[in-house]
């Protein structure tokens, strides 16, 4: 499961997993990183990203953090493997 949302200058994505089939702490890491802190535990994990961070991919701040965040997501399927 994945939750995001704004919070005053930072948009906040949390996740949670079984464990067994996703490691959520990389997928957090490999999708968010490059933007913040990104990381967590195999079933449970947290991105925090700054808006102006984030202002080369999102120009307008309204509606266009929840399409920037519906384009990164899914990952490729092989970024979900626990390994």
């Amino acid at each position: 499961m994945v939750v995001a949302c704004r919070s005053r200058d930072k948009v906040v994505v949390v996740f949670r997993s079984d464990g067994l089939r996703k490691h959520a702490g990389r997928v957090a890491e490999q999708l968010f990183l490059e933007y913040g802190s990104a990381g967590g535990h195999s079933t449970m994990a947290r991105a925090e990203m700054t808006l102006e961070r984030l202002a080369a991919e999102i120009r307008s701040r309204r509606r266009a953090i929840e399409r920037w965040l519906l384009t990164a997501w899914p990952p490729p399927a092989s970024r979900w493997r626990s390994s």
